[in-house]
């Protein structure tokens, strides 16, 4: 009987980084419609999360920006960088009323790659 030496664990994938793609928002604030989630509004300024946990509800959503819910979850993550633009105009409109929002209901708002920011 041949012994393997390689683990199960280990993998042939390359340790690729991560790539931030930018993109400009149409809104940040979404309005939640399902009556079983306690929250009024959420607001995700990423899609995608550099954590990759395995357990994460919020990969499915990646496949509609056209990217797969696996690795490209991990790896590319679409950063909306006009976010504070898009709160602030949503909190300075006339006819905003004052609620709670979310932050990240989808993916982390607390990525990796904020430890680097100044």
């Amino acid at each position: 009987m041949k012994e393997h030496v390689e683990g199960i664990d280990d993998w042939d994938e390359p340790n690729l980084a991560t790539q931030y793609i930018e993109q400009e928002a149409k809104t940040i604030v979404n309005k939640v419609e399902s009556p079983d989630v306690g929250m009024a509004y959420s607001m995700n300024a990423y899609a995608g999360c550099e954590h990759g946990c395995i357990y994460c509800y919020a990969r499915n959503v990646h496949e509609y920006w056209g990217y797969s819910a696996g690795l490209d979850f991990e790896r590319k993550i679409i950063v909306k960088k006009n976010a504070p633009q898009l709160l602030r105009k949503q909190l300075m409109h006339p006819k905003w009323e004052v609620m709670p929002i979310m932050l990240s209901g989808n993916t982390d708002c607390y990525q990796p790659a904020e430890k680097n920011t100044a």
